[in-house]
């Protein structure tokens, strides 16, 4: 699937959301503190709007310059929000073969993240990043389901980060900085030369991870 393919993909999700959407928008169709812009989506409903860019990969955005102002910008208006999507072509899935397998209960995420933490601090850096990032799946599937969408067997992380980002239950920056740690993840698991990870790259998913599973909890018992 090409990047236009991706990009009505995303503007899709918006308009099943309630949402006008508008790609490709010029400076009329953009708000008038974001007329500059050069994003791929607009979409306004009557309570607010997103503006959207929307990218092929993960390194797209670490050589735009402009996206760090527009998160700015846009962080001023509280009634607008600012989402980044990476449409790279989709991670293979799991073995479909998943007998024995079952999700994380929350009480085994907060075990899982425990050992990340312990695992940095006995300098076991690389196996923390792991250890972290099993359990930040774990809850993004309990976040989604909270907010009755479909995360199990098969559900892949930056799928699950772009339905994160695009209901708001995570921030752009957040997004962003997953995307970033999803390559030092791929360069372990895949037995490359490890980088130094700053420690707060494993502060940043386990805080991460138990905020959503705050928040699945807190959806949950609203509902």
């Amino acid at each position: 699937m090409d990047i236009e393919q991706q990009l009505k993909k995303v503007a899709d999700r918006y308009r099943e959301q309630g949402y006008q959407v508008v790609l490709r928008p010029g400076p009329d169709d953009l708000p008038p503190f974001a007329k500059d812009f050069k994003v791929e989506i607009v979409a306004t409903r009557a309570d607010g709007g997103v503006v959207a860019s929307v990218k092929a990969s993960a390194k797209d955005f670490e050589t735009d310059r402009e996206l760090s102002r527009y998160a700015e910008v846009i962080g001023k208006y509280p009634h607008w929000r600012y989402d980044v999507f990476a449409v790279a072509p989709p991670e293979a899935s799991p073995p479909e073969d998943k007998r024995e397998t079952r999700d994380l209960t929350e009480a085994e995420i907060g075990k899982a993240l425990d050992a990340a933490d312990r695992l940095f601090r006995e300098g076991y850096a690389p196996q923390s990043v792991i250890a972290a990032w099993a359990a930040a799946e774990a809850a993004m599937r309990h976040r989604l389901r909270a907010q009755g969408g479909k995360a199990g067997w098969g559900a892949m992380p930056r799928g699950m980060l772009n339905e994160l980002v695009s209901s708001g239950a995570l921030s752009s920056s957040d997004y962003r900085r997953f995307l970033d740690l999803s390559h030092l993840r791929n360069v372990i698991v895949h037995g490359f030369s490890v980088p130094d990870i700053d420690p707060s790259a494993v502060q940043f998913i386990t805080n991460t991870t138990r905020q959503l599973l705050a928040e699945a909890n807190a959806v949950e018992r609203a509902c």
